[in-house]
């Protein structure tokens, strides 16, 4: 077999396996309703679950193409992000006034469990915690 009949094979299957129980259930109501005599009820809900549902995919489709030509448009093709600027001597190790803590830093101390930096209390070092 050639690879595009397998491939459309395998899709026809797939959408048999995945259809088949809503196509059976839509089949038995309507031979329900069509044997009570209520087919014309049957119809209706199935009219207005249509009509619904096509409305609320056109508000969401109308919905995310405004939002994705606004992000597109709020993207300006003009300003790229800055390259940072390589240098040897950017490169080089630290100092050692680099590598010194700060005296913001050296009164700060992290609590266990705590990653939000704002959030991390200055604690005097004189009560030892």
């Amino acid at each position: 077999m050639q690879r595009p009949f397998r491939f459309a094979l395998l899709a026809l299957l797939g959408l048999v396996f995945l259809a088949s129980p809503s196509a059976i259930r839509f089949y038995t109501d309507w031979l329900w309703f069509g044997e009570v005599g209520y087919q014309q009820v049957f119809l209706t809900v199935i009219r207005a679950q249509s009509i619904l549902f096509v409305v609320a995919f056109a508000v969401a489709a109308v919905w995310l193409a405004a939002n994705l030509r606004l992000a597109l448009a709020s993207i300006s093709r003009t300003s790229e992000v800055p390259a940072i600027a390589w240098s040897p001597d950017r490169c080089a190790s630290p100092s050692a006034s680099s590598l010194a803590p700060s005296p913001a830093s050296e009164r700060r101390r992290r609590i266990p469990g705590s990653t939000d930096p704002a959030r991390v209390p200055i604690i005097n070092p004189s009560y030892g915690v």
